[in-house]
């Protein structure tokens, strides 16, 4: 028989469950570990298994075939049950229930704790992901002067001739 959890167990089984869907997936849902930390595990389970709000979060592990890591399946843990309502384990239920199977990852008979399936980083089609580069900006005459330079091993008046052609 699994022991009953505590909030505190909750809690930390959300914040594990942040750092596990990042690792799977690359999917680091910072809001949702920010509103954990902030209100507790079991007020941001409560509010995300609300009859009557849509859960992005839900839709986008779903989307990408590991609805098995979302606060909704933990709900219907007999370790975590406990700690939610009947209309919140009902509306984890149907939630998962109204998904189709591929929304899951298959499992392997012989290790069924490891997905076979999953594909690293895979994200739906016209997702967001924010990429930050540096493009660093060259000067024509900068350029032209050090391949002068290179090529004479010293600048000279040629140097200086070629650089305000440029211009």
């Amino acid at each position: 028989m699994t022991p009953m959890a505590t909030e505190a167990d909750l809690h930390n089984e959300l914040i594990s469950l942040y750092r596990r869907t990042g690792e799977a997936i690359g999917y680091w849902a910072h809001y949702f570990l920010r509103e954990v930390r902030r209100h507790g595990g079991l007020a941001v389970a409560r509010r995300l298994l609300d009859a009557t709000r849509a859960s992005a979060g839900f839709d986008r592990l779903a989307t990408i075939r590991r609805a098995d890591l979302s606060v909704e399946a933990i709900a219907l843990t007999d370790r975590f049950g406990h700690l939610f309502s009947a209309e919140e384990r009902q509306v984890a239920e149907l939630r998962l229930a109204t998904r189709p199977s591929v929304a899951f990852p298959t499992r392997d008979i012989a290790n069924p704790d490891h997905p076979t399936d999953i594909v690293e980083g895979c994200y739906p089609e016209g997702a967001v992901q924010r990429v930050l580069v540096n493009r660093y900006e060259r000067s024509a005459k900068a350029e032209l002067r050090a391949f002068v330079v290179s090529a004479h091993s010293a600048p000279s008046a040629i140097c200086d001739l070629l650089i305000v052609t440029v211009k």
